[in-house]
């Protein structure tokens, strides 16, 4: 964009030059004029929701399996998780930020964030039988590991949970659009190869033919 928008300024013979710049076809200075910006699009925040809460700590959730061999997680594993952060007797004033790509928890207003993960990284959300202030959130981290995270809200977890999951619905579909622009593009390479190769047959069918049709009639023309 830019070596078009400099070859437009230099081809048009009406243009005059700028104060301060040099013309772009001088050939006494390698220099060109100052190019706009503006040519570069600026790229757009994604949009973020921020919920108060208190952060009561975190834990693995590889000790409250119940089963050694399953990966899985379910609600009695989570609810195992809860009671034992609970007992932990800790909480901290915090704000969960949810967005397309992206959940972190802000603690004390203090960045940067101490809990941070990409939504794809979320295995499982409930929340806690004991409590519905209490919701947990289990994440895996680099490790492979699965870490469960405890929030507390007031009157309840509600609006927390709809946020993560309203954050999980936007990546849902930011994927989902991501493959159907790629399916478009491929679709539409393969529309492009197939004409071309069409087009290549008939260039080598059609002179055949005029040739053979020529030879024809010069012999019977000839007879």
């Amino acid at each position: 964009m830019m070596m078009m928008s400099a070859s437009n300024s230099s081809a048009s013979p009406a243009s005059s030059p700028e104060p301060g710049s040099v013309n772009s076809n001088s050939t006494s200075s390698g220099r060109r004029r100052p190019l706009s910006l503006a040519l570069f699009p600026t790229p757009q925040a994604e949009p973020q929701k921020c919920v108060p809460c208190q952060y009561l700590g975190s834990c693995l959730m590889d000790q409250h399996r119940l089963n050694a061999n399953s990966s899985s997680i379910d609600i009695d594993q989570l609810n195992s998780a809860i009671d034992s952060i609970v007992l932990l007797k800790s909480a901290e004033s915090a704000v969960l930020m949810a967005s397309p790509s992206t959940i972190s928890i802000v603690i004390n207003d203090c960045l940067p964030a101490r809990v941070e993960f990409r939504v794809r990284f979320l295995r499982f959300m409930g929340v806690s039988r004991r409590s519905v202030q209490l919701a947990g959130l289990v994440f895996q981290n680099a490790a492979g590991c699965s870490e469960c995270h405890l929030c507390r809200c007031e009157p309840d977890c509600g609006a927390l949970c709809k946020t993560v999951q309203a954050a999980c619905n936007l990546r849902y579909q930011k994927c989902l659009d991501s493959r159907t622009a790629a399916a478009r593009t491929e679709a539409a390479t393969a529309d492009e190869a197939t004409a071309t190769e069409g087009h290549n047959r008939r260039s080598f069918v059609m002179p055949s033919f005029v040739s053979m049709f020529t030879s024809i009639w010069r012999r019977n023309s000839k007879v």
